[in-house]
């Protein structure tokens, strides 16, 4: 926890840089946006075809668990 003066030049800090929050915060909710759209427009299709054909069920799966493990190799990379 910060300090009664930590919390104060905190809130000081942030008050001087507003604009600065402000532009990081919209650029922040702009690549969330972003991320949610782009998984809808992959996930909702799969989905439904999945739904339709179960046959694809495992193909589609095997692939959404190898995506789903590649940012656990890049840190495996980095120890």
């Amino acid at each position: 926890p910060l300090p009664a003066d930590g919390a104060a030049r905190l809130m000081r800090w942030t008050a001087r840089n507003f604009d600065t929050v402000l532009a990081a915060t919209l650029v922040h909710v702009e690549l969330v946006l972003a991320a949610i759209a782009l998984a809808l427009m992959i996930g909702l299709p799969l989905g439904l075809a999945v739904a339709r054909a179960p046959r694809l069920r495992a193909a589609v799966l095997g692939g959404a668990s190898l995506l789903y493990s590649l940012p656990t190799l890049a840190l495996f990379a980095l120890l």
